[in-house]
């Protein structure tokens, strides 16, 4: 697993609230396709709040094929975004 490609392009509409079984289901493929890696950044108090998802897309390796149940929070200190990456197994 690759990471760290210029995830700056990683498109957002491929950053999903979906569940993982939602999506595989909508894709009509199984989940014993997907390699699944979480992706996080936990309680960032050190990044401007307006680059939250920018670092968070730096976080995706680069064979991911979309983020799956993405979680975001906020509290007065920092911020939290959680996912999960799909990576297709035949890649």
């Amino acid at each position: 697993m690759k990471n760290k490609m210029s995830q700056d392009k990683f498109p957002l509409e491929k950053l999903l609230t979906c569940s993982v079984r939602d999506y595989c289901d909508s894709k009509k493929v199984s989940l014993s396709d997907y390699k699944l890696v979480g992706v996080s950044v936990q309680d960032a108090t050190d990044i401007p709040r307006g680059n939250a998802m920018l670092y968070f897309k730096k976080q995706i390796p680069e064979d991911a094929e979309a983020i799956v149940d993405l979680r975001c929070s906020q509290s007065g200190v920092g911020f939290s975004i959680f996912g999960t990456a799909l990576i297709p197994k035949n890649k």
